[in-house]
């Protein structure tokens, strides 16, 4: 897997002034949301707004988020960039913030929760990754009600130009 990863970035033609965060940009790559963990993609709609969904298995939230993986799952969050702490150069450095929901199929039983996103994301304008990190406090509807104040996510996305 890393292989390829490698291999795309060295094979794509990259334009060092180019802002691959533009409307229209999709990234993929792996990452964890409300109730999925696994692939992660985003699209960017504008500057200011992007949907993001996650792919994969269920597992807790907090400390358990991948441990007791029982099921398949598929959280989707809709984001707003709402301040650029660096933006500039070659580095950006941007805080979203946003909701988001998650259902899935775990143990025979149906999952939904439901979550607030405030999110750090790194940009580097030269490549066209980011990696990002997320405060994503949640509450958790069916099978049981929970809430998890506690609740971090994760991505590491490659963007396309669409």
């Amino acid at each position: 897997m890393i292989r390829l990863v490698l291999l795309l970035a060295l094979a794509l033609p990259i334009d060092s002034e180019a802002d691959w965060m533009s409307n229209n940009s999709l990234g993929v790559g792996l990452g964890t949301g409300t109730s999925a963990n696994g692939l992660s993609a985003k699209y960017i709609v504008s500057r200011r707004v992007s949907v993001q969904a996650n792919l994969g298995s269920i597992g807790g939230t907090g400390t358990e988020k991948f441990t007791g993986l029982s099921g398949v799952g598929f959280s989707t969050d809709l984001l707003f960039h709402t301040m650029n702490i660096i933006h500039g150069g070659f580095l950006h450095l941007d805080i979203s913030a946003g909701f988001g929901l998650g259902i899935g199929l775990a143990d025979s039983q149906s999952v939904l929760a439901g979550a607030g996103v405030v999110g750090l994301e790194l940009n580097i304008q030269e490549f066209p990754f980011d990696f990002v990190v997320e405060y994503r406090p949640s509450l958790l509807v069916t099978p049981d009600v929970e809430l998890e104040l506690v609740d971090l996510s994760f991505h590491l996305r490659f963007y396309f130009g669409v």
